[in-house]
């Protein structure tokens, strides 16, 4: 079995907690995400993708995604994007499972979660927190 559990360093609470767990497909981003490069925390997920894209693509277990983020600035919702990407382009979108949990009094939040579904053409599930 293969998880990668991520707990970025968090002493402002700018980075979430992540959770990566292959074998079973799913990847859990929680908490907020306010780091001064995303790039560098997004890109092991990435990477991991990437590296067991031929373990992904035999595998016919539906990939489950799950965002509980507060807040996110302009860097990690691009990295969003390119994570979304990525599982989209090694999974197929039948075989994607995404949660967008947000706060209720946040509409924004969802609004961004149906800008991200809407630029993939991906189907997104919302949930209020």
């Amino acid at each position: 079995m293969y998880i990668m559990s991520y707990f970025p360093p968090n002493k402002a609470k700018i980075n979430p907690v992540i959770e990566l767990n292959i074998e079973e497909e799913l990847l859990n981003i929680e908490g907020n995400s306010l780091p001064e490069n995303a790039y560098s925390l997004y890109l092991p997920i990435i990477k991991e993708f990437q590296d067991r894209s031929e373990i992904l693509t035999k595998n016919e277990k539906i990939f489950r995604t799950v965002f509980k983020l507060n807040y996110f600035n302009s860097s990690s919702l691009k990295m969003i994007i390119c994570i979304l990407k990525t599982l989209t382009t090694i999974k197929g979108k039948d075989n994607l499972i995404i949660e967008w949990y947000y706060e209720s009094a946040e509409p924004e939040m969802k609004e961004t979660g149906e800008d991200i579904a809407s630029l993939l053409n991906i189907p997104i599930k919302y949930f209020t927190k």
